[in-house]
């Protein structure tokens, strides 16, 4: 039995919309690689996506290609294996150490700072970050919520 793109659509997938820098808006279905809209405020962009999406299945299901499961519905063990360059695994332990905390929970509180730590928020507005060095990188003090 093939799925159709709607019923596809009706699963979890992650919808993320961002605004650009000539005032439009991208969204994208994250699972589906180049599955990407624009509109020129969110709502039209989240719309323009629902219809590509379904052209993406269309293409996706007639190639014969896997449908990728939503992320949700992905079992996660919460063990994650990094490989990092050692200065930086130094400069981590470091700053893991000056805070008093492991480096694994310092490396916690720094990916839960970046990601935030609302489990089963709904997508929200993504704003654009600036980017700027790390204070593990600079030798700053972080500054680490308990």
């Amino acid at each position: 039995m093939t799925v159709k793109p709607a019923e596809y659509l009706k699963r979890p997938y992650g919808r993320v919309v961002v605004p650009e820098s000539d005032g439009t808006f991208q969204a994208e279905i994250i699972e589906f690689p180049g599955c990407i809209a624009v509109g020129d405020i969110a709502g039209e962009a989240l719309a323009n996506l629902e219809r590509v999406a379904d052209s993406w299945l269309q293409a996706t299901i007639a190639k014969g290609l896997r449908v990728p499961e939503p992320i949700e519905n992905v079992d996660y063990s919460g063990k994650l294996v990094v490989r990092l360059p050692k200065t930086l695994h130094k400069k981590a332990a470091h700053a893991a150490a000056r805070e008093g905390v492991s480096l694994n929970q310092f490396i916690v509180s720094c990916i839960a700072e970046q990601v935030g730590t609302h489990s089963g928020a709904p997508p929200r507005l993504v704003q654009p970050m600036q980017v700027t060095q790390p204070a593990a990188l600079t030798g700053a003090r972080s500054r680490i919520r308990r």
